[in-house]
């Protein structure tokens, strides 16, 4: 070990780090990240919302009675405009 090295490490020993204030600080500096996070993903689904819902609200009221096949059918218009809603608030980023 070098002479600073152990200059260093007797000083720890001598004066060893405020472990409780340390762990405080951790956690706040988790917490906050974790509400930026949040708050984040809680503005990209409004984005998202905002953008997705109206488009797809009208273009399901527009094709909604439009037959488009016998045999596919319900292949092209198979969720409702709340459903879209209620996946984009509770299912988005939730894994």
């Amino acid at each position: 070990m070098t002479p600073r090295g152990a200059d260093i490490l007797g000083t720890w020993r001598r004066h060893p780090p405020d472990r409780a204030g340390l762990s405080s600080r951790l956690r706040d500096s988790e917490w906050t990240h974790s509400d930026r996070r949040r708050r984040a993903r809680s503005e990209l689904r409004a984005a998202i919302a905002q953008a997705v819902v109206p488009a797809w609200t009208r273009f399901y009221e527009r094709y909604r009675e439009v037959r488009f096949s016998k045999k596919h059918a319900t292949e092209y218009l198979r969720y409702a405009p709340a459903v879209v809603r209620r996946v984009i608030d509770e299912e988005l980023f939730s894994g």
